[in-house]
């Protein structure tokens, strides 16, 4: 063999060795010691076994059960999921029809409920659902969306702040790929927030188009930073669920600026400006890493329950940790 032969070989040897040694650190070198201490492993997370990619996660504390929608990678129907929380048991899923019949496979990113609604967001829609429908079906059973609205924001999930009687709807963002309208971009301390969450008031509003709402037109208006998957308000603190494929998720923890005052407003129209809030630096508290692939969030009796989608079919290829079951920590 010529030298230049032997250096040739050499050289790609070298580029194998390190091209391995990069995919040992990669999917044996992550470590998450502050998330793995704090946190206790909960409920499988159902439908793992199909194409479901899970997405939102809400409590249901009417019924003390878990929802979980998804979409289904296949392009049937999306569904939500319901866990007993008590036994930890998946119960049933249901599948959703749209208004008008049709088969719903629209993203169901996030996921949130009261005592007579579920909402299901996605795709910048705002959905409906009649919680005693979900209750009183049976495992597979097809569910109507009984209204919906575009929400001006990627909607793409949904909490509720129980003490204010708001319901929030926000968008996720990511450079090039998941763009917002500029209208959305709002400096900070250490940057631009490109994501903004609106707050709509809740009612017994229970007419058609209502959406359960006193009015359409959102209340109040928070701006966020990218990646933001899942947020919770939880008293004096709100914490946001963001991450992207395959890095490092984080778990953000804010104080909970919405209890100040505000000299801020957001123009929804011409006739029309709401008060505006703005997530900075300066109000962050923690940031914890986590697994990558951490989706949607909720607030139970003092824990923050985290929904993963890295063990899903459409994922667990690629993903370093693949997390099969809610965590949950307390704040």
């Amino acid at each position: 063999m010529s030298k230049a032969k032997k250096i040739a070989v050499s050289v790609v040897a070298c580029l194998f060795a390190l091209f391995g040694i990069f995919v040992i650190f990669w999917y044996f070198g992550d470590s998450y010691g502050e998330f793995y201490s704090k946190a206790i492993k909960g409920f499988k997370i159902p439908g793992l076994d199909t194409s479901f990619t899970p997405q939102g996660l809400c409590y249901n504390e009417y019924e003390k059960t878990f929802f979980v929608s998804g979409y289904m990678s296949d392009g049937s129907a999306s569904r939500i999921y319901v866990v007993d929380a008590q036994t930890q048991q998946t119960v049933k899923y249901i599948t959703l029809l749209t208004t008008d019949g049709k088969n719903y496979v629209g993203h169901a990113g996030g996921i949130t409920a009261n005592e007579n609604y579920v909402w299901v967001v996605g795709d910048g829609i705002l959905n409906r659902i009649l919680l005693w429908e979900i209750n009183s079906a049976q495992n597979g059973d097809k569910v109507n969306i009984i209204d919906s609205m575009e929400t001006g924001n990627g909607a793409d999930f949904v909490t509720i702040d129980k003490v204010q009687n708001i319901l929030w709807v926000g968008e996720f963002h990511r450079d090039k790929a998941y763009e917002t309208d500029e209208s959305h971009y709002f400096e900070t301390s250490s940057g631009t927030n490109k994501a903004l969450s609106f707050g709509y008031e809740m009612s017994d509003n229970a007419e058609q188009g209502s959406l359960g709402f006193s009015t359409l037109t959102p209340v109040i208006a928070l701006s966020t930073p990218s990646l933001v998957q899942g947020m919770i308000i939880a008293g004096e603190k709100i914490v946001l669920s963001t991450s992207y494929s395959l890095p490092d998720s984080h778990l953000y923890t804010y104080t909970n600026i919405l209890e100040l005052p505000t000299d801020k407003t957001y123009s929804v129209s011409q006739d029309i400006s709401i008060p505006l809030y703005i997530l900075d630096e300066e109000n962050l508290l923690g940031d914890m890493s986590a697994p990558c692939m951490s989706e949607e969030i909720e607030y139970v009796n003092g824990r923050v329950f985290v929904l993963f989608e890295s063990a899903c079919q459409k994922y667990s290829a690629v993903t370093r940790e693949q997390i099969r079951n809610v965590y949950s920590y307390a704040i």
